[in-house]
C-alpha cells in the first residue's frame, strides 16, 4: 500500500460555506476542517495551483482584502497562518501546488474530531472560472514537515461575472455560396464567456449574411449562426446587445480551390498537468467560445502520465474531423534551458512514443529509461517520427544554439509570456529557415481566447493563422512543417504576402514560408492588408534588419495622440521590463483615455494634463491613446528617469521617441481617429541591392492602431 493511500484515509475532511462565487470578486468563505484519528501535530497547508491568480492572504488587517481568520475548537492551541505576505518565501509546496499558506499548531495538538477554521475575508476569487476550484489541504500529523494530502479535498465553482464585452468572429476565408457559421458571444470584464446569459443578439448587415431576421437568439453567452455571403469582401459582420457593439475580423470570400485561412492555439494546458479545467472542458471551451480551426495541448512531459498521454492520442482521433477541425497530439519537452530548454511536440501520426526530458513529477519511472535529457537527442529521436517542434520561450526559454531544420521548422514568437521578436530575430541571424507561429500557452481554461488575469502573465495570448487548402490533418501539418502560416497577437488579421522572382527567364510567384530555387533572387514583394483595426505600419524585414517602412496616410483630421512603450530583459530567466512613465502636456487637455494591451497588474492615474504609469513589459507592446482638446504646447516626458520635450503641433503618423534603451523604446505619435473605417492596404516593394544579403529572409511585421500586430514566415533566398 502506498504512503498516501495508508495514512490519507485517517486524515479527516474538510468542507466550505459556499458552493459558487463570482470570478474576480471579493467573497467571504470558511473552510472548515475535521481532525481524523491521526490528528495534526504540527500544522497544515492551505494550497491553490500554480495556475491560479488567487492573491497571498494576510493576517494582520481585519478590515483589509484577502484577510484570513484562524479558529479552532480547542481554544488550548495557538494558530498561526504563514503566507508570501507576512515572510514566506518561494512555493508553498511542490508544483503545481505552489500557492497558498501554512497554519502552523503550537501549544498542543488537534485531536479527532476538533475543528480548526479559516474564514476568508474580503477574498479576491480567481479571475477565471472553473468548474471545480479546489482548496486543497495537506496534513502534519507527525510534525516530520511531510504533509499528506487529504483523500478529498472541498471545491467550489467560480461563475463568470456580468458581461462587459462582446465578440464577434469569423473565418478569415469562406467559399463563395457556401454555408459558414460565425460565433457571436458576451464576456465579462476577465475575458470569460458569460455562461450564465440567454438573450438575442442582433445582426446589424443580417441580410448581407442571407440572414432573415435581425435577432438571434443565444444560451450559455455565444451562438454559432449559418450564413451565406456572395462577393462583397472583405465584409465585417456587425452585432449589438443590450449597448455593447462589435465588429468582426474580416472575412474575404473566395473561389473553390483556393488557398484558405485557418485559425490554430498549438500551445496550452489543462488541469491533468499545470493549467484549469480539464483537457475535455478546454475542447469544449475552444468548439464554443474560441472559434479556431486547429489546436494541440501541450502538457509539461516531467509531470505527463502514461493514461494522460494516452488519452490526448484518443482525443486527437475523436476529435479531428476534415472539413471542421483538426486535434493534434503533443506536449512539451521540458529540460532546463541549458539542455534544450521548451520544445512543443506534435505528432501527425495516431499512435506516437513519448520521449520525456525527465520524469520528475511522476512516481511511474517504468519507462524512464526513454527519457531524453538533450533537446539534440530529442531531434535526433524524431525524425523517425511524422512530427514537428516548435522552440519558444516560457517558463525554460528554448536554447536556439541547439536545432535541427528537418524536425523544428517554426518558433513561437508570442504568447501569454509576452513577445519574443529577439527570439525570432536570433533564429533567422543563425541561418535557421523556420517560420513564425504564435499561441496562447493558456494555463486558464481559456485556449483559443486567452486573457490575462492576476498571475504572472500580462499579455494576452496570440493565434496561428496556418494557410492550406484543406482543413485535415495531413494538410495542416505539412502547411505548418513548410512555414505557410503567420503569427499575431492574437487579432485575426488578414494578411497576404507574395514574392516576385525569375527563374530561367520566366517570372515566378513565391508564397509565405517558400525557399526560392539556387540562385534565384526577391525582386519584389506585394503585401496585402485589412486589420481588425486600422493598420498604422508595416515593415518590411530582412532577418533582423528594417529594410522597408509604409505608413498608410490617417484618414480625416485627428486629435488622438498615441503613446506605446515596449522592451524586454535579454535573461534566459525571462524577466520583465519595468517602466515607470510621466506625461505632463503644457497646454492641451485630456479628454479621453483609452489603454491598449494593459490588464491588471498596470497602474495609471491621471490628471486633465498629465499622465503617470507604473507597468512591466516582456517585449509585448502597451500604450495610450489620448484623446485631447488641441494639438498645442508640448508633451514633456520623463521615462525611467529620462526626459524629453516634444512638440505637439509637429506630430504626425510617423512615431518620435520618447524613450531609447538597449533593449526598449517608448514613442509618440498622431493615431487614426476614432471613426476611422478599417481600409485594406496594399503595399509593392522593389528590392535594392543593399537589401539582400548572403543569407536572406524577407518577412512582413504589421503593427494596428489598437497595438495588436502580426507577423509573416519569411521568404527564404
Amino acid at each position: 500500500m502506498k504512503y498516501q493511500d495508508y495514512y490519507g484515509a485517517r486524515l479527516g475532511s474538510a468542507t466550505l460555506s459556499k458552493k459558487a462565487v463570482f470570478a474576480g470578486q471579493p467573497a467571504n468563505i470558511t473552510l472548515t476542517y475535521k481532525a481524523g484519528e491521526l490528528g495534526v501535530s504540527a500544522g497544515l497547508k492551505v494550497l491553490f495551483q500554480i495556475s491560479s491568480d488567487v492573491p497571498d492572504v494576510q493576517f494582520d488587517n481585519p478590515k483589509g482584502l484577502n484577510f484570513v481568520q484562524l479558529e479552532s475548537s480547542n481554544k488550548n492551541l495557538k494558530l498561526e497562518g504563514y503566507s508570501r505576505q507576512n515572510g514566506l518565501k518561494g512555493k508553498v509546496h511542490e508544483r503545481p501546488w505552489t500557492n497558498g499558506f501554512i497554519i502552523f499548531v503550537k501549544a498542543g495538538s488537534l485531536i479527532k474530531d476538533q475543528i480548526i477554521k479559516v474564514h476568508f475575508k474580503n477574498f479576491r476569487m480567481q479571475t477565471y472560472v472553473e468548474d471545480k476550484f479546489e482548496f486543497r489541504l495537506m496534513v502534519d500529523p507527525f510534525s516530520t514537515d511531510k504533509y499528506i494530502k487529504l483523500p478529498s479535498s472541498p471545491t467550489l465553482q467560480i461563475l463568470s461575472d456580468n458581461p462587459k464585452k462582446l465578440k464577434v468572429i469569423a473565418p478569415s476565408t469562406v467559399t463563395i455560396n457556401k454555408p459558414f457559421k460565425f460565433l457571436v458571444k458576451l464576456e465579462d470584464k476577465w475575458g470569460n464567456p458569460c455562461s450564465n446569459v440567454s438573450g438575442k443578439f442582433e445582426i446589424q448587415n443580417y441580410k448581407q449574411l442571407g440572414l432573415k431576421n435581425r435577432t438571434i437568439n443565444f444560451s450559455e453567452g455565444f451562438v454559432h449562426t449559418p450564413a451565406i455571403l456572395k462577393a462583397e469582401t472583405p465584409f465585417f459582420i456587425e452585432a449589438s446587445y443590450s449597448g455593447l457593439k462589435a465588429i468582426s475580423n474580416p472575412v474575404y470570400v473566395l473561389n473553390p480551390g483556393n488557398i484558405q485561412k485557418y485559425w490554430a492555439d498549438l500551445h496550452w494546458q489543462s488541469n491533468e498537468s499545470v493549467g484549469t479545467n480539464t483537457v475535455d472542458y478546454c475542447l469544449d471551451f475552444i468548439k464554443k467560445y474560441a472559434l479556431i480551426d486547429v489546436s494541440c495541448i501541450q502538457p509539461n512531459d516531467f509531470e505527463l502520465t502514461n493514461d494522460f498521454w494516452h488519452k490526448i492520442k484518443q482525443l486527437a482521433k475523436r476529435h479531428t474531423k476534415n472539413g471542421e477541425f483538426v486535434f493534434f497530439a503533443g506536449y512539451e519537452w521540458s529540460g532546463e534551458s541549458v539542455r534544450g530548454g521548451d520544445r512543443n511536440v506534435l505528432f501527425l501520426e495516431e499512435n506516437p512514443k513519448i520521449y520525456r526530458s525527465s520524469h520528475a513529477l511522476l512516481d511511474d519511472l517504468s519507462d524512464a529509461d526513454q527519457d531524453l535529457s538533450v533537446a539534440t537527442q530529442l531531434f535526433s529521436k524524431l525524425k523517425k517520427h511524422q512530427a514537428l517542434t516548435i522552440a519558444h520561450v516560457g517558463g525554460r526559454p528554448a536554447n536556439l544554439k541547439m536545432h535541427d531544420d528537418s524536425v523544428e521548422p517554426l518558433v513561437e514568437i508570442h504568447s501569454d509570456w509576452g513577445t519574443f521578436e529577439w527570439f525570432y530575430f536570433d533564429a533567422l541571424k543563425r541561418g535557421y529557415e523556420v517560420g513564425v507561429v504564435a499561441n496562447s500557452d493558456n494555463h486558464n481554461g481559456r485556449p483559443g481566447a486567452s486573457y490575462p488575469g492576476f498571475d504572472i502573465f500580462d499579455t494576452a495570448g496570440g493565434l496561428t493563422c496556418i494557410l492550406a487548402k484543406k482543413l485535415d490533418k495531413k494538410s495542416i501539418f505539412q502547411a505548418l512543417s513548410k512555414g505557410h502560416c503567420y503569427a499575431t497577437t492574437g487579432a485575426r488579421i488578414n494578411l497576404d504576402i507574395e514574392g516576385i522572382y525569375h527563374q530561367n527567364g520566366q517570372k515566378k510567384m513565391a508564397a509565405i514560408g517558400e525557399e526560392l530555387p539556387s540562385k534565384s533572387v526577391l525582386e519584389s514583394l506585394k503585401i496585402s492588408c485589412t486589420g481588425t483595426s486600422p493598420v498604422e505600419k508595416i515593415e518590411i524585414f530582412n532577418n533582423d534588419k528594417i529594410i522597408y517602412t509604409e505608413y498608410p496616410e490617417l484618414s480625416g483630421q485627428s486629435k488622438l495622440i498615441k503613446i506605446s512603450w515596449q522592451g524586454y530583459v535579454p535573461d534566459s530567466t525571462n524577466p520583465p521590463y519595468p517602466w515607470n512613465i510621466n506625461l505632463a502636456f503644457s497646454k492641451a487637455k485630456i479628454n479621453n483615455l483609452q489603454k491598449m494591451n494593459i490588464y491588471h497588474h498596470t497602474k495609471i492615474s491621471q490628471s486633465n494634463n498629465g499622465i503617470q504609469v507604473t507597468s512591466e513589459t516582456n517585449g509585448n507592446t502597451q500604450g495610450l491613446l489620448l484623446k485631447v482638446n488641441e494639438l498645442e504646447g508640448k508633451c514633456k516626458a520623463v521615462i525611467n528617469c529620462k526626459a524629453v520635450e516634444v512638440n505637439l503641433a509637429k506630430l504626425s503618423n510617423v512615431p518620435k521617441f520618447l524613450f531609447q534603451g538597449a533593449h526598449a523604446q517608448a514613442q509618440i505619435y498622431m493615431a487614426n481617429p476614432e471613426d476611422a473605417s478599417i481600409d485594406p492596404i496594399k503595399v509593392t516593394y522593389d528590392l535594392k541591392k543593399s537589401d539582400i544579403k548572403n543569407n536572406n529572409a524577407v518577412f512582413v511585421k504589421v503593427t494596428q492602431k489598437d497595438g495588436q500586430m502580426a507577423w509573416t514566415s519569411p521568404i527564404f533566398f
